[in-house]
Formats: structure tokens, sequence, C-alpha cells
């Protein structure tokens, strides 16, 4: 039987240092030459150590990183992957997930680790990038972090996760899948819940199907912050007067965007947001039954209409980057000079938004419009060309959404498009058309809409 002394010696002998150990041990031995010198020549030390902290600064990390790659060749652990992580060095995160989900080499408790350090390093990085890369970071993201969640989110970062999964799946315009994992993420992240709210009321606002009453109620409790800075507020108040329009409480929209400072980051919203309001004041008076019938509401429409295209010009005059206030204005821009009659000048504004804003709403928007002007043309060939590339832009059902045009709205005016074109016996072009209906429209009621066609077809040349 062992004695005491043996079998703490054996219990010593058996517990390895820990890779953290090793790194610290390592770098005390390599630094004490230069602390032994440092000792002997105290006062040139200080000068240069100075020099070699404002050079090697921005590259701690890195030092670290290399350290640990010399001595984790082989051992490599979740927990190192999550310091990583912590300490910011997102490619060293990546690498070592990716080995991990490789190996295979993670217990049952723990499988959703690797891909939640891939989602959140690519999360945590995404802001350094922007455009098209920027998008689709937020795309990777919310895969690997949906991932995470079906296999189970580290039970120490669930919380985290479930933030970071619904900001991702928000930036990348899911808007209904987002909404579900925010909820969550409000009620297991209080210390975020201002965040959050702004995310659910935007993500219920631009919903394929919206809900508008949701909206308002996370806006509203996102502005009851008090220590929201002054544009934080001024951005609620936008995104609030926005869901109240939508609303058709026009009023209160009205008294919202005056509580807006003009001096704000988003003042060229708020100017968009005036120019709307004329918008629809344009086409009331262009509708009301007196002066239709006295003669003056086409030139009083029109008086509102400049009025309104103004606005939109100063709004682009005043945008951000931050902003969306171009793309909106140069959409509102060509629906106005459209409504005034001027078809040509429109259908040139419209092509310019979409090809300048083709990732947007207001570009998909522009370019189904900028269709239904050529339709009614007669210029077909161009329409027809138009019509598909709105459908191939508008993507598929379960990820649309749109501000201008609802699912069901885009649905209908693809489908109006196609009967004209029967209807004028173009069938050709109406089955040109049908290529590209689906996923946009079902591949069984595209196979229906395709027999219905030939048999039009098959009739109109038997009537011959």
């Amino acid at each position: 039987m062992a004695t005491e002394p043996d079998k703490e010696s054996a219990d010593t002998a058996e517990q390895k240092p820990t890779w953290k150990q090793r790194l610290r041990q390592r770098l005390v031995t390599a630094l004490e030459p230069a602390r032994a010198w440092a000792t002997a020549h105290r006062r040139l030390s200080l000068t240069i150590g100075g020099l070699v902290v404002l050079l090697l600064g921005s590259t701690a990390t890195w030092g670290i990183v290399v350290y640990i790659r010399k001595i984790t060749t082989e051992e490599i652990t979740l927990e190192m992957a999550y310091d990583a992580l912590d300490l910011g060095a997102y490619n060293e995160a990546r690498r070592l997930a990716t080995q991990l989900r490789i190996r295979g080499d993670v217990s049952p408790d723990e499988l959703g680790g690797p891909a939640f350090v891939l989602g959140a390093a690519t999360l945590l990085e995404v802001d350094q990038k922007w455009g098209k890369a920027k998008s689709s970071s937020y795309l990777i993201a919310a895969r690997y972090l949906e991932e995470a969640s079906d296999r189970g989110f580290p039970a120490e970062r669930r919380a985290t996760g479930l933030y970071m999964l619904g900001k991702s799946l928000y930036l990348s315009d899911q808007f209904a899948t987002s909404r579900l994992y925010l909820i969550d993420a409000l009620e297991a992240n209080p210390n975020l819940k201002t965040e959050i709210h702004k995310m659910i009321a935007s993500a219920s606002r631009n919903d394929a199907n919206p809900r508008l009453a949701d909206a308002l109620d996370h806006i509203t409790k996102f502005l009851s912050d008090p220590i929201l800075s002054s544009n934080q507020r001024a951005e609620g108040l936008l995104e609030k007067s926005q869901i109240l329009y939508d609303l058709g409480r026009i009023e209160e929209c009205r008294k919202t965007l005056d509580e807006i400072p003009s001096e704000t980051k988003n003042r060229a919203g708020a100017i968009a947001m005036h120019g709307r309001l004329l918008l629809d004041e344009a086409r009331a008076l262009r509708n009301d039954p007196e002066l239709v019938e006295s003669g003056q509401n086409i030139r009083q429409a029109r008086g509102r209409y400049r009025q309104a295209i103004k606005l939109f010009g100063e709004a682009q005059g005043h945008d951000t980057l931050e902003s969306t206030a171009t793309p909106t204005s140069m959409y509102l821009i060509g629906v106005a000079l459209l409504e005034m009659g001027n078809q040509q000048a429109a259908q040139e504004q419209l092509s310019r938004t979409r090809k300048l804003y083709k990732e947007t709403h207001e570009g998909l928007a522009a370019g189904l419009l900028e269709a239904d002007i050529l339709r009614n043309a007669n210029q077909h060939k161009d329409a027809i060309a138009a019509y598909r590339r709105a459908l191939t832009d508008a993507g598929r059902p379960r990820n649309y959404s749109n501000r201008w045009v609802s699912l069901n709205s885009f649905r209908s005016r693809i489908l109006v498009a196609f009967q004209h074109y029967l209807k004028i016996d173009q069938f050709e072009l109406a089955l040109k058309m049908l290529n590209k209906f689906p996923p946009m429209i079902s591949r069984m009621r595209t196979i229906e809409l395709q027999a219905e066609t030939y048999r039009a077809w098959a009739n109109s040349l038997l009537a011959t």
C-alpha cells in the first residue's frame, strides 16, 4: 500500500501543465535575459521599452497566437478556440474551430461549440467590411450559428448565441426567422434589451407579412430607454413614424417626425418621410371629387408632386452611409414622375435606381415598376426581360421581404402581366416569362399555366 507521500507524488506526476501554463512559462523564460539586461541598464531600457511598446502593441495578440500554435500542434481544445475568440483573434478562432470540426474531437455536450465559434468570429469581424462582402458575411454567420443552435449552444454562451443568431439573421434580411430568436434573446440578455427591441421592431415591420402592432410595441419600448443618445432617439422616432405611416395613422406620424431634431444624423430619412406625406397629399388632390369636377385637381396635385420631388432631392443631399434615404428618394421620384404622367422620365429614373441599388428593397420595387411601364408602352421584349430580372432578384418566397411591394402584390402583378400576354396572343413571350416563375410561383402552378398557354396558343392557331 502506497504511503501518503508516495500518493502525493503520483498525483503531482499525473497533473500536466495546461497550455496556458506552458505558454506563461515560455514567455517568462524567453524574457529572462531581457529582464536581467534591463536591470543593469535601467535608463536606456526605459527608452527602448517605450519604442518596443509602440511598435508591437498592435501585434501583441498575433504574438500570442504564434506561441499557441507552436505549443499546440497536436493538442487543440474548444477552450482554446473560445479564448482566441475572446481575444479578438478571429482568424485563429476560426482555424481552431475548423480543426475541431474536422476531427470531431468534442464531447457530446459541446457539439455546437465549434459552429458557435465560427459564427461568432464571422459576425464580430463583419463590421470591418462593406457592401456585398458584409451582406454575405452576415449570411455565413447566421448559417454557422443556426447549426450551433441545432446542436446546442455552449451552456455558458447560450444567451450570447441567441443574440448573435437573431442579429445575423436580421442583418441578412431573414426577418421572420430572426424575430423568433430575438424574442428568446430578449429574455436571456436583459442588458441588451434596448438594442434587441429595436431589431424586433424593424424585423416586424419589414417581414413579408408585416406585424405592425408588434413593431409599434417594440419601438415604443426602445424609445422608453432614458439613456439613449440623441442620434439613437432620432433613429427610433424615424422608425416609429414609418410604422405609424404603414398603420395609416398619418397625424401621429407627422407629430413623431416633428420630434426629430433637424441636426441629427438621420435628417435625410426624416426629409424623405415628409416627401412621402406630400406624395399622399398629391394623390388625394388628384382624386378629390370637387377638384375633379372643377378641373383643378391635376394642377394642384402637380404642385404637391413637385414639392415632394424637391424634398426627395434634398434628402439625397443630406444622406449618410448609415442611411437608406437615397435609394428611397430615387425610387419615390420615379413613382412621382409616373403619377404625373411623365412615363419616359419615370422609366429612366426607375432604371437608374435599379442599377445603382440592385440589392435593396428599392432596387427590386423599381425594377418591377419599370417592367409595368415598358409593358404598358408596348415595349414587350424589354418588358419581358425586366419581369424575368425581377423574378430572379426576388428569390425564394420564404426569404422575400420588400417594404414597397408585398409578397402577394408581387405575385399578383407578375400574373397580371402574364395574363396580358395571353390576351394579346403573345404566347412565346408568355412562355419565356413563365420560365422564371419558380420559385416565386410554385412549380405546380407554373406547369398549369404552361398548359393553359399551349391550349390558348392552339386555339388561336385553329381560329386562323
